[in-house]
């Protein structure tokens, strides 16, 4: 493996980093420099992909950032895949939802005994492990042409918090309790985090897939020119995508939507 260096702010960096691969995950952040400055690493992405010549742009978005949630980091990468769209590239974008993982953001509280999350304990609230969907983004890779011009949201489980504090419990070996924590000091910390919450809250188990989409436009996938370095590997996953003319979908399990394709992680 190679590891070349990359600068969000410098598309010159990033189009030599796009150079002689065969596939690029791109990833964004507003959480360093403002919803602003996400898209504008975004559209240097999408540009030094283009100029790159890139033969595959797998894009990270969020679920339901096409949806004018109102929500100011999904609105950042709706605009960004708006950008992406207007490019003659070919895309994939896979937008998961809320992550396992930023549990960990939380450990020392768990620690101590509680699990704190702007939730009532009986709410659902659909979660991705970042490890799965780095199993997802490349089981897309490996097979590039049936899922260039898709939108994936994909969501792996939908617990509540007693159950998670149940799972922290036996894993820590020691009492872990739900604490809903007031939305309102969520909005006094962050208005973004504040808007996303609101949002789990309104829209419970179906904030990540309740509605399927057509999928973006887009011009058909070039091949890999000769040459190009190999970056594909056989999937460590199962992959079955079922057509799916509408919704609703089920309420929990893995699936995703965008252009009426659901994906089972297994």
């Amino acid at each position: 493996m190679e590891v070349v260096a990359g600068d969000l702010g410098d598309a010159s960096s990033l189009r030599a980093a796009f150079a002689e691969v065969d596939a690029a995950f791109a990833v964004t952040t507003p959480f360093e420099e403002g919803t602003q400055a996400e898209v504008e690493q975004g559209r240097a992405i999408v540009a030094a992909a283009a100029q790159a010549e890139l033969p595959h742009l797998v894009l990270a978005s969020v679920a339901s950032a096409n949806r004018s949630t109102g929500v100011p980091h999904f609105e950042s990468k709706e605009r960004i895949e708006e950008i992406l769209a207007q490019e003659d590239l070919a895309w994939t974008v896979i937008a998961p939802p809320y992550f396992f993982d930023n549990l960990l953001g939380g450990l020392q509280s768990i620690r101590e005994g509680w699990l704190q999350l702007p939730l009532p304990p009986d709410r659902p609230l659909q979660q991705l492990a970042r490890q799965d969907l780095g199993a997802l983004v490349t089981a897309v890779v490996a097979d590039r042409e049936r899922h260039v011009g898709r939108r994936i949201e994909a969501a792996s489980d939908a617990p509540t918090p007693a159950p998670m504090a149940a799972a922290l419990q036996k894993v820590l070996h020691r009492p872990v309790e739900p604490v809903q924590v007031p939305l309102a000091m969520v909005h006094e910390s962050s208005a973004d985090m504040g808007a996303m919450w609101d949002l789990i809250n309104r829209e419970a188990t179906t904030w990540t897939s309740a509605h399927c989409t057509a999928p973006i436009r887009t011009s058909p996938g070039r091949p890999s020119p000769p040459g190009r370095r190999a970056t594909r590997q056989s999937a460590p996953m199962d992959l079955s995508c079922e057509q799916s003319a509408s919704m609703p979908v089920p309420a929990t399990g893995p699936r995703t939507d965008g252009d009426g394709t659901r994906v089972r992680l297994a």
